[in-house]
């Protein structure tokens, strides 16, 4: 029997695609001690090739390959149109606390925030600052804590990438002999 898991990889396929899976059983026949079982794979209700097997385990197996098999050809003939369709625009938004404390640990910076409660015109504010190392980085604000954190992070990114261009530039360009 193959050694490959044809179950795990449709599932995988399915999920990362975001297509329904399921598995119908179409029957089973012969007598109890011969018996044999045939399932098929449903992919966004759409059927596909029976598998069989001599336990329900291995028809399920022999159905996922005829499915992945087939799926796969589907996908490699038109693989514009289907990736087009499948799978929507995702938008990536950076989360600059996990940045910020990335970079603390990468560098061995102690990383401290700096939070307080201010009163505002309508209600109370939360106010954050980053101190990374020695240095003090900006102040932001926000109505709740994890907004005023995610703020104040977003500006240390910014503030060292910009910094750390400038060093970059700095270190390219010859420096200037004064006479």
């Amino acid at each position: 029997m193959d050694s490959v898991n044809y179950i795990a990889r449709l599932n995988e396929y399915a999920q990362k695609e975001r297509l329904e899976l399921k598995y119908e059983e179409v029957g089973c026949v012969g007598p109890d001690h011969i018996r044999t079982f045939t399932l098929k794979a449903v992919v966004n209700g759409k059927p596909y090739p029976e598998g069989v097997g001599k336990n329900k385990k291995e028809a399920k197996q022999s159905a996922a390959k005829n499915a992945l098999v087939h799926l796969l050809n589907e996908t490699s003939v038109s693989t514009g149109s289907v990736a087009e369709v499948s799978s929507p625009p995702v938008q990536v938004k950076t989360n600059y606390m996990c940045w910020l404390n990335e970079y603390g640990q990468s560098n061995r910076l102690m990383i401290r925030a700096v939070e307080k409660i201010t009163p505002g015109p309508n209600n109370l504010s939360q106010y954050c600052r980053f101190v990374v190392g020695d240095k003090e980085f900006p102040a932001a604000f926000g109505k709740t804590k994890k907004e005023a954190r995610e703020e104040a992070a977003r500006l240390v990114h910014h503030e060292i990438l910009a910094g750390s261009d400038d060093s970059t530039q700095a270190k390219q360009s010859p420096p200037t002999s004064t006479p």
